[in-house]
C-alpha cells in the first residue's frame, strides 16, 4: 500500500472521530433530559418546565390538579400568574438569577389555584436543556406543603 492510501484513511477517519465526540455533550444532555421526562408523569410530585421568559413549557398530571387548570390553559402562561402577587417579583429574580448561576436550589412559594386558595409549596428547581432545541430551561419540582 503506498503512502496516499494510508493519508486518504487518516484523513477520513479524524472527522468520524471528531463528530463522534462532538454528539458526546448532546448524547449526554439528551439523557439527562429523558430521565426527567420518564420520571415526569409517574411521580406525586408537580412538574413544571419554564423557559428563560418565565412561561409554563410542560406540566404533568400533579401539576394540573394543584393549579386546578388543564395542561392547556397553563402552558405558554406565565408562571407566576399562579403566585400570590407578593411572590410574583421574589420568583421573577429568583429565575433571572438561577438562569445565570445555573445551579439547582430549594424554597418556598406561595400560590394561588384557580378557585382562589392559596396554597405553599416547597420547590426544587434545576436547568436542563432541551435536547431537542439546545434551550435551557428550568425544571421546577413542587410539593405542597400546606396540606401536609
Amino acid at each position: 500500500m503506498n503512502a496516499s492510501f494510508f493519508h486518504l484513511t487518516d484523513e477520513l477517519n479524524v472527522p468520524q472521530i471528531e463528530r463522534v465526540s462532538s454528539l458526546q455533550p448532546r448524547l449526554e444532555r439528551e439523557a439527562s433530559f429523558n430521565k426527567y421526562l420518564y420520571l415526569y408523569p409517574t411521580l406525586p410530585a408537580a412538574y413544571f418546565i419554564l423557559n428563560k421568559k418565565g412561561l409554563i413549557v410542560d406540566v404533568n398530571k400533579t401539576g394540573e390538579k394543584l393549579l386546578e387548570k388543564s395542561k392547556n390553559k397553563l402552558v405558554n402562561r406565565c408562571f407566576s400568574f399562579y403566585l400570590t402577587e407578593d411572590y410574583q417579583l421574589l420568583f421573577s429574580r429568583y429565575r433571572q438569577m438561577i438562569f445565570q448561576i445555573k445551579s439547582s436550589d430549594s424554597y418556598v412559594l406561595k400560590f394561588v389555584n384557580h378557585n382562589q386558595l392559596i396554597f405553599f409549596a416547597r420547590c426544587n428547581s434545576n436547568i436542563v436543556t432541551n435536547p431537542h432545541n439546545g434551550q435551557e430551561e428550568l425544571f421546577i419540582t413542587l410539593l405542597d406543603i400546606s396540606r401536609a
